[in-house]
Parts: structure tokens; C-alpha cells; sequence
């Protein structure tokens, strides 16, 4: 085994031991609620360890890169090298490597404390919620320093690899962008609902539903998008090669929003289904900003020809020349936009329209931003990942979600109207559960209490205690 591979697996043991007893650890604080949320001497210790544990990690991850072995032939000559080929910054890309992986560690302890501590005090939840958006922010700039560096070595070759080498075949990266855009939306969403219920763990089953109509529903829609080019005629079982692509967002968030919302409805009655998509459904944006970057990795759904990609990263412009020329890079706008969508939905739109809003209504307000900023994206496309016969495929179901997302607000409003204000009733709000752990311990310190006083009240000489009925004789 080559020291590149003794590298690779050793670092990828400690990033994956890290991350384990990383959770170990929240699950003990958080979860169990164990302590009420306050650490002992002994945690700050334990957590820099964990940290230090996959910073190192890390930096082993981005040696493995950088000392593996590769052969290219340039002008009929062969060489062989690796990617970094005893450059002075090396030492550096290791170092950015560290930073990385431990922001992306301290990024997963400052949200899960600033979002399910429940007894925290005020100011380390004040670090804790500037960690949580200073860590990505800096794990983002170390990484793109890294890759830099790894990349400019004529030894790194592209397109990059699209997949994890395992056997003959791999696990596709995706694949794992997918996976990982779904669970932090749901770490989102939960907390939304947290805010609503003051309980965890309610979307859970409505993850496991909600994930895999998505998923279905992506299909779905590509399938019957493109029937005429891809499938008619043919063996009925290439609709279920998902593995060779062909998932359309359009259809998959449609998919997991309605069966997502069904079966956390029947779920959760005493919550409803309207609280739940409010909570959910902007962290869909999240999760499609994240998975787009599977388009990046696959090199498709990309635009027209353009002469440059000047000020983008310089794997990322390698990356983005297919068939000759620059490519749009369209997975880059869009990840970038939903971004921007989330918090403008989340924290201005919502706002704006206080006066007015009805339970439910985020919905309108993903299918109105999400239908505007596709159809503004569309007609920049490589005709050849364009949907239908004549093309215009997303562009209708782009137009759909915006006529869609119009009428829910009418919808929600007319319900809340016929149902309620009409009636003089007030729109009633999702059931409110107690903290059993806080409700239990209310209830023991307040029988302890009483206890201290029966025996304070006992103990004291000047306390004449009633025997019962006396009809007043002495």
C-alpha cells in the first residue's frame, strides 16, 4: 500500500471517528438533555480533542491529494508526478485542509447549541450564533484556498472524478450532495418546528416519507418530461435506472411537498399540516442549492459557450470546459439563488407580508420564487438538457408553480376566512408541548420545596400546629 493510500484511509478514519464522537457528545447534551446543557471543566477539553481529531483528518485528506501519483502525456511526452509536485505552498494546502474540516466540526457544534440548547447561557449562545455563520464562511475560504493550490499542478486532471471508486462501481457524488442538502434542511426545519412546538424529533418519520417521494417524484417528472426522447419504444425498465440520471426538481419537490405534508398531517393532528409546510418547505431551497452541485461533478445542465470564466476558481473553470469551450455554469447561479431565496423568503418576505399571512403560506412563497427564477434560468440552458419535445417543458411547469404558489395564497386565505373569521373564532395555533424533562423537574424542585417548608414549619417553636376540629376548646 502507497503512502497515498495509508493517507487517504487514515484520514478518512479519523474525519468519520471525529464526526461519531462528535454526535456521541451533542446526543449526550442535547438530546438526553443530560445537565441541562452545561458543560463541565471536562467538555472543553473532550470537544477541542474531537475538533483537533478531524482537523487532522483533514489535513491527511489533502496530503492523500496531494501525494498521489498520476500520469499525463503532453505532447506525445509522459511524465509522472503528483499533484503537488514539491511546491513550497504545500505545506499551506495541508494547513487550509486542518481549517476546514475543523470550521465544518465547530460549524455542527455552534448550530446544534444555538438551536436545541435549551438552558444556554446568553453569551456563548451570542458565540454560538455568530459561529454558525462565521464557520461556514471561513471553512468556504480555506477550502477554496486548498483546492487551489491542489489544482493549478498539471498533474490534476480533468473532468474531475464524479464518484467514489468502489469495485466496479461507486457511490456517486450526486448522490451525496443530495443526501447531505436533505439533512441540513431538515436540521432547519426541526428547529422551526421546535419554535412552534418547543419539541424535536416530529419531522423525523416525515423525513423518511417526504426524502424518497422526492426522490420518486424527480424521476416522475423527468420521465414523463422526456418519454418521447428517452423512453418510448424501449425496455420499460430504463424508467427505473435512476443510477444513469434524469431527476427534475421540478418534480421532486412537488413529490416530497404533498406527501410529506399528507403524511405529517395524519401524523400530527394537533400540530397540522399548514404549521408543518411552513416549517419545512423553505428548507427545501437549502437542499436544492446543495444538490445542484451534483450537476457540477456529472458536468451537465450547464449554458451557452462563453470565451471566459475569469474571477471563478480555477478547478471550477477547468471543470466548466466541455466540448471546447467555457460552459455557463448554471448549477452555480441556481445554488447561489437559492440561497439568496431562503433567507429572503425566511426573514423579508414572511415579514412583509405579516399583516396578511395565513398558516401555510411559505409555500406560495417557495412555488412564486422558485417558478420565477427557473424560468429566467431556462432559456440559458444547453438546448440538449432542455425537457419535452420542443423544449419547453420546465419552462410550462415553471409558469405552473407561479400560478400554483398565487393560488395557495387565495386558497389559504379563503379557508382561514370561511372557517374562522367569519365565524368570530380565532385561527387556532398547533398544540404546544411541555418539555417533560423541564416538567418533571419543575414538579421535583417544587415538592422539595414544599417539603422544606413542612419541616421548617415543624422545626419552629413559635408554629402551633391545628389538630383538626376542636369546636374551639383548648
Amino acid at each position: 500500500m502507497g503512502i497515498e493510500m495509508f493517507l487517504f484511509i487514515a484520514g478518512a478514519a479519523l474525519v468519520l471517528v471525529g464526526g461519531a464522537l462528535e454526535w456521541a457528545h451533542l446526543y449526550r447534551y442535547i438530546v438526553k438533555d443530560v445537565n441541562k446543557d452545561e458543560w463541565s471543566k471536562k467538555d472543553y477539553p473532550v470537544a477541542a480533542g474531537i475538533l483537533a481529531a478531524e482537523g487532522i483528518g483533514g489535513a491527511l485528506l489533502t496530503a492523500a491529494l496531494g501525494v498521489w501519483p498520476r500520469v499525463i502525456t503532453v505532447e506525445g511526452i509522459t511524465k509522472e508526478g503528483t499533484w503537488i509536485n514539491g511546491s513550497n505552498l504545500a505545506f499551506l494546502c495541508y494547513i487550509l485542509g486542518f481549517v476546514t474540516f475543523v470550521m465544518v466540526g465547530a460549524f455542527v457544534y455552534a448550530f446544534h447549541f444555538h438551536f436545541r440548547g435549551k438552558n444556554i447561557d446568553a453569551l456563548w449562545n451570542k458565540i454560538f450564533h455568530i459561529s454558525m455563520y462565521a464557520c461556514p464562511v471561513i471553512a468556504v475560504a480555506s477550502f477554496l484556498g486548498s483546492a487551489e493550490i491542489l489544482c493549478v499542478s498539471p498533474f490534476f486532471t480533468y473532468p474531475l472524478a464524479n464518484q467514489i471508486p468502489i469495485g466496479q462501481k461507486g457511490i456517486a457524488f450526486y448522490g451525496i450532495v443530495i443526501v447531505l442538502g436533505a439533512i441540513l434542511a431538515y436540521e432547519l426545519s426541526d428547529h422551526r418546528m421546535y419554535q412552534k412546538t418547543n419539541k424535536h424529533g416530529l419531522l423525523d418519520s416525515t423525513l423518511l416519507v417526504g426524502f424518497p417521494s422526492g426522490i420518486i417524484g424527480a424521476r416522475v417528472g423527468y420521465v414523463i418530461g422526456n418519454w418521447d426522447r428517452e423512453f418510448a419504444g424501449k425496455d420499460f425498465t430504463k424508467v427505473f435506472e435512476i443510477w444513469n440520471g434524469g431527476l427534475t426538481i421540478l418534480g421532486g419537490a412537488i413529490g416530497g411537498i404533498i406527501f410529506g405534508a399528507l403524511w405529517f398531517g395524519l401524523r400530527h393532528k394537533e400540530v397540522g399540516a399548514r404549521t408543518g409546510i411552513d416549517c419545512v418547505v423553505p428548507g427545501i431551497l437549502i437542499a436544492q442549492a446543495i444538490g445542484r452541485w451534483g450537476n457540477f461533478f456529472n458536468q451537465e445542465v450547464y449554458g451557452a459557450p462563453i470565451s471566459s470564466l475569469n474571477g471563478l476558481p480555477y478547478w471550477l473553470q477547468q471543470q466548466m470546459f466541455i466540448d471546447g469551450s467555457y460552459r455557463v455554469p448554471l448549477f452555480l447561479i441556481e445554488s447561489a439563488l437559492n440561497m439568496v431565496g431562503y433567507f429572503l423568503i425566511w426573514y423579508l418576505f414572511r415579514n412583509l407580508i405579516k399583516k396578511f399571512y395565513h398558516k401555510g403560506d411559505m409555500l406560495g412563497l417557495y412555488l412564486i420564487w422558485y417558478g420565477i427564477l427557473r424560468l429566467i434560468l431556462e432559456p440559458l440552458r444547453d438546448p440538449k438538457f432542455n425537457m419535452g419535445n420542443d423544449g419547453n417543458w420546465s419552462i410550462v411547469w415553471s409558469c405552473l408553480y407561479i400560478g400554483i404558489g398565487f393560488l395557495w395564497f387565495f386558497a389559504m386565505w379563503l379557508f382561514d376566512y370561511l372557517m374562522y373569521t367569519k365565524r368570530g373564532l380565532a385561527i387556532p395555533e398547533p398544540k404546544y408541548f411541555e418539555d417533560e424533562t423541564k416538567v418533571v423537574a419543575k414538579e421535583t424542585a417544587s415538592e422539595a420545596k414544599e417539603e422544606k417548608v413542612v419541616t421548617e414549619a415543624k422545626d419552629d417553636p413559635f408554629v402551633i400546629e391545628e389538630e383538626g376540629d376542636n369546636d374551639g376548646q383548648n
